[in-house]
């Protein structure tokens, strides 16, 4: 990938307040930690725009960091 490195990459992120506490209360209620939650949307993002169809709707699965229930379309 483009400037792919060893390591974390670190990428600042301006929320409003009030989608700072919509995310953190998502993340919770699934489980996860925010950047985690934050990760996992932006990976959805790209699937559907890269022409996947998110098979499973909004609860898809996520094992192991990989995206379950989905399939190209």
């Amino acid at each position: 990938m483009i400037g792919e490195k060893k390591g974390i990459n670190r990428f600042p992120l301006r929320l409003t307040p009030i989608m700072r506490r919509q995310i953190d209360l998502l993340a919770k209620r699934e489980g996860v930690s925010l950047n985690q939650f934050i990760s996992l949307a932006v990976a959805e993002k790209v699937m559907r725009m890269e022409g996947y169809s998110l098979s499973d709707g909004p609860g898809i699965l996520w094992v192991n960091g990989r995206m379950k229930g989905v399939k190209k379309v």
